[in-house]
């Protein structure tokens, strides 16, 4: 068993490489973190909003109900260039040529497919919160923890989503279905990838963690850090800010490119352009 689980390990690590080996074939898809960050930022403050619900008391319903709006609104932002990434990677597995047009004109397509499970997942989203606030008000610290594997779990179960909605364009429960029954088989391949990308960024993230972390945390007060090189002190939180925003946005297109390619040949049989044949060869399809 562990030595079928490292081979499935093996084929997610290329496909990983793979990933990053696209972007650098074709710079033009850099355009692609920059518009994700910018999505990624309007989750976050919408996230950040919706943690403040007493700020919405006085505007009674209507302003839960704007506020979600915009949640979703951003989520589907985000779920657009994502769709549209991996358009644009499948498109070119039939026309050999990297078209961002076609990408977005494929995702165009998908609007409606997008902006449904834009709203099934927040919902779930904010469903899967209060679920976790809940089971921490309970049991503590054992709750929190059984909050936080139902949140992987959906992550996991979503998987291979955005793929399927670019080939497929199913409605959130088949897509979310397909998604688990394409995991069920490809789980070994997919830990690889994730180990795999997060592997070949080790130096953003170094920067973005370790970098606060030794100069930050070896004071032994804020009183220490204040009376520290004011301009050590700007340097370390722009490299730290700087190293984070370009850490999330590769990882979120790095994502998408290696989950598209991926589930093309898991579906289809055939091989992504620049593909590895042997490793390819030995990944069994769903």
């Amino acid at each position: 068993m562990f030595a079928k689980f490292a081979r499935r390990f093996r084929n997610g690590w290329v496909f990983g490489g793979e990933a990053l080996g696209v972007i650098w074939s074709h710079p033009r898809l850099l355009v692609f973190p920059v518009l994700i960050v910018a999505a990624i930022i309007a989750v976050i403050a919408a996230g950040i909003a919706l943690t403040y619900w007493s700020l919405l008391a006085e505007s009674g319903p209507l302003g839960y109900l704007v506020w979600f709006a915009f949640y979703v609104l951003a989520w589907a932002a985000m779920i657009y260039l994502s769709v549209a990434l991996s358009a644009t990677v499948l498109a070119h597995h039939h026309t050999h040529e990297m078209s961002l047009v076609a990408g977005f004109r494929i995702a165009n397509g998908r609007i409606g497919a997008i902006l449904a499970w834009a709203l099934f997942a927040a919902t779930v989203g904010l469903l899967l919160r209060c679920v976790s606030r809940i089971l921490e008000d309970w049991l503590g610290r054992v709750g929190h923890w059984i909050g936080e594997m139902i949140g992987y779990s959906w992550l996991i179960a979503a998987y291979f989503v955005i793929p399927i909605i670019v080939m497929e364009g199913d409605t959130p429960f088949s897509a979310m279905k397909r998604s688990m029954e394409t995991i069920k088989s490809q789980w070994g391949d997919a830990v690889g990838m994730e180990a795999s990308m997060f592997w070949r960024l080790w130096p953003l993230l170094a920067i973005s963690v370790g970098l606060p972390t030794i100069v930050f945390w070896s004071a032994d007060s804020m009183a220490a850090v204040a009376l520290m090189n004011p301009y050590l002190v700007f340097a370390v939180v722009v490299a730290t800010i700087l190293a984070s925003v370009a850490f999330s946005a590769m990882i979120h297109t790095m994502g998408p490119i290696a989950r598209a390619r991926h589930y093309y040949f898991v579906t289809t049989g055939d091989l992504p352009p620049g593909a590895d044949a042997e490793t390819y060869a030995g990944l069994s399809r769903s």
